[in-house]
């Protein structure tokens, strides 16, 4: 009977630790939403005029516009509704072209430093939302 006590407290503690560890947020992770359910109207970027002055640049202007491009897509259940609303794949294609431009200008521009973590850069996160935006149906590359 001892031995059944000392099982049971082992795996209560077990479950308790494993229940109540702390839940990291990522808040970037829920995109911006946008009042009375409209998309706005992405600026476009050309490889001449995106002149990014730092990889934080780089990296705040990717991230928004990854960040923009997930919370339109997530408007949609699936990618049938989504693709049936033609404002928000113009948008979303807008948003594509501009992150191929940050993307290009960017690599040419920074190279290597735009994988080197920092404050203010983070790979991780870049890589996060493409991978959640290939997910969804919604390319990047």
């Amino acid at each position: 009977m001892r031995l059944f006590k000392v099982i049971y407290f082992i795996t209560i503690l077990f479950i308790f630790s494993c229940s109540s560890g702390d839940k990291k947020q990522v808040n970037s992770d829920k995109p911006s939403d946008y009042p009375n359910e409209k998309i706005p109207v992405p600026r476009s970027l050309s490889m001449a005029t995106y002149k990014p002055s730092s990889v934080c640049d780089c990296s705040k202007d990717g991230l928004k516009t990854l960040n923009d491009m997930l919370a339109i897509r997530q408007r949609f259940q699936n990618f049938k509704n989504y693709n049936s609303d033609y404002a928000a794949v113009e948008k979303i294609a807008n948003l594509q072209d501009n992150w191929s431009v940050i993307r290009d200008v960017c690599l040419r521009t920074y190279a290597s430093k735009l994988f080197n973590p920092s404050d203010c850069n983070r790979p991780d996160k870049i890589g996060y939302f493409k991978d959640k935006l290939n997910n969804l149906g919604i390319t990047t590359n």
